[in-house]
């Protein structure tokens, strides 16, 4: 696999074209130091972590790609993928109906919702971890280049990262999350299903069970920018300070003279937030300096030491 991956990112960047690569089989890394899954060329760092750096699709087709670890290693940045360039995954395998009606079912219990669901027969990205952010997919923080993600389907499940435990987003980058799952995923820090600063947009899919330890946003940390929420489900993930579902940043420059805010969006036209909690504040749904609207949806059934929903 690893000369496939090598190989197609070399083909997509001498044309400049989309290069699709399908999963016959799990990826598993190697038991090294690092967990690496090649050595250090085209489509792989240094430390053997998988790069995205051509314009590529991967189709998990019902396989799991496994970094192996099941906590972060003092000073360690390993996440499973790390994405350079536009980039689509999807997974053949994976029924979105499946999970509604996984969710339906179970909802009113958060062991057997967030046990059915790993235990769903589905492409997975897992065993990711980094002392940095982002332990299942992480982005480059030092580009310029805007990239877009589309996550179409699979499951980012059991990762570990200071933030973004699932996935981490840097400002340049927009992430259209289709279809799909981000469940079990840890933050040491906030923002343990998904960190984003770029702008964000929800059409369907589950985050759930995720957990930020010493931060907000246990579901979605979205800062400076946009999170547009049209459906899909976020629930029962916890955050220790607030927004356990989802936490919408901007920010304040404070000077003698002036102060100015920078506002972030959080625009909800359907999709559920629900049994989200644990926080100290705001258990669906945080909101600082941020402008919140609702044209339709569902946040209910979340909790939080002060009473906030």
């Amino acid at each position: 696999m690893q000369d496939v991956w090598s190989e197609a990112n070399q083909e997509g960047l001498n044309t400049g074209e989309f290069v699709k690569v399908t999963l016959m089989n799990d990826w598993i890394a190697y038991d090294d130091e690092n967990h690496s899954f090649g050595s250090s060329r085209v489509g792989f760092s240094d430390t053997g972590f998988i790069r995205v750096e051509a314009k590529m699709i991967l189709d998990l087709n019902g396989h799991t790609i496994d970094k192996r670890f099941t906590e972060v290693l003092n000073g360690k940045y390993l996440p499973a993928i790390y994405v350079l360039n536009d980039f689509t995954l999807m997974d053949s395998a994976f029924d979105y109906s499946v999970i509604t009606d996984i969710y339906n079912k179970n909802k009113a219990d958060k062991d057997t919702l967030i046990a059915k669901l790993k235990e769903l027969n589905c492409g997975k990205i897992t065993g990711g971890s980094t002392a940095g952010n982002g332990g299942g997919l992480n982005t480059s923080g030092g580009s310029s280049r805007k990239i877009e993600i589309n996550i179409l389907g699979g499951m980012f499940v059991d990762n570990i990262a200071s933030h973004g435990g699932g996935i981490n987003i840097y400002p340049q980058v927009t992430l259209n999350f289709f279809n799909g799952a981000v469940v079990g995923n840890i933050a040491n820090g906030g923002s343990a299903g998904i960190c984003s600063e770029g702008n964000i947009s929800m059409y369907g899919g589950i985050i759930a069970g995720n957990e930020a330890k010493a931060g907000s946003g246990g579901g979605i940390y979205c800062a400076n920018n946009t999170f547009n929420l049209y459906n899909g489900i976020i629930t029962y993930n916890k955050a220790s300070d607030n927004g356990g579902g989802v936490s919408v940043n901007g920010t304040h420059t404070n000077t003698a003279d002036y102060i100015v805010t920078k506002y972030a969006h959080f625009n909800m036209y359907g999709g559920h937030i629900t049994y989200n909690g644990e926080t100290r504040f705001a258990g669906g749904v945080a909101c600082n300096s941020a402008i919140a609207k609702m044209y339709g949806g569902e946040v209910s059934y979340n909790k939080s030491t002060n009473d906030s929903a």
